[in-house]
């Protein structure tokens, strides 16, 4: 996968503007997400390849969120990367438990956070990715707020699904 998209989903802007410049510079692409639903509403509308997700955000906390994703077809195989302060072995063990791949406490080393990153990324390549059909291609279309999965026949329109029956 070249250049994969990373959500950022954190309510600290200055810690989102680095971690989004270094992972720029790493050359990914990346998304942000400054509260947990909106975290939720741009990994359903962009699938990114990985979520880097803090616990205590406003809204809805990084660890409903990460619930909700495990609990959503389309999202439940997106790595998800706790990034957060909340750093005792409960809360950690609380994280993995509740559906997160890798876990790190605040204050972090970019190097070894780069490292985490792309071990993510290589455990999620060997999965096979929910939205390409069997010859590999993406089956998801995006236009605009407009999504369509060809491979699920779902359509969505500012994240949110539309059915046969809505008008």
């Amino acid at each position: 996968m070249s250049n994969p998209y990373i959500l950022v989903a954190d309510d600290e802007s200055d810690l989102v503007w680095a971690i989004q410049r270094c992972l720029q510079d790493a050359g990914y692409g990346v998304l942000t997400a400054h509260d947990g639903l909106d975290a939720l509403t741009t990994a359903r509308q962009h699938h990114p390849a990985l979520v880097v997700l803090d616990i205590d955000m406003p809204v809805l906390d990084g660890l409903e969120v990460c619930l909700r994703m495990r609990r959503d077809p389309l999202l439940a195989a997106i790595p998800i990367l706790f990034l957060t302060v909340s750093s005792t072995i409960a809360d950690r063990v609380e994280g993995l438990d509740q559906g997160a791949d890798d876990y790190m406490t605040k204050p972090f080393d970019l190097l070894e956070f780069l490292a985490h990153i792309r071990a993510l990324l290589r455990r999620g390549e060997s999965h096979s990715d929910p939205n390409q059909g069997e010859s590999g291609q993406t089956s998801t279309l995006i236009a605009g707020e407009i999504t369509l999965d060809l491979h699920t026949r779902m359509v969505s329109c500012k994240g949110k699904r539309i059915g046969v029956d809505d008008h």
